[in-house]
């Protein structure tokens, strides 16, 4: 792998990692404001599965399970992390 492409994954693992972090406080705010309830929650974390299966029953053949694979991984981690909190 060239040196190029490790910066571009570098870059792209930070700005996910970035995103998560962002998405994940953000829920835990909404929440602890009162105005974002657990089931609210859930709810957009079932959505978001819902919605990446959606994609890749849409994509066929063409879409790469590992990328979906680890997209609803992502939802999944997020989710545990914030029923955690």
């Amino acid at each position: 792998m060239d040196e190029e492409t490790r910066r571009e994954i570098a870059s792209l693992a930070g700005e996910t990692l970035a995103l998560q972090t962002l998405l994940f406080e953000f829920f835990v705010t909404a929440r602890n404001s009162g105005h974002f309830p657990d089931h609210l929650a859930k709810s957009v974390f079932d959505r978001a599965a819902n919605t990446l299966e959606g994609f890749a029953i849409a994509a066929g053949h063409k879409a790469r399970p590992e990328h979906l694979a680890g997209a609803l991984g992502v939802v999944e981690q997020l989710r545990a992390q914030f029923l955690k909190t």
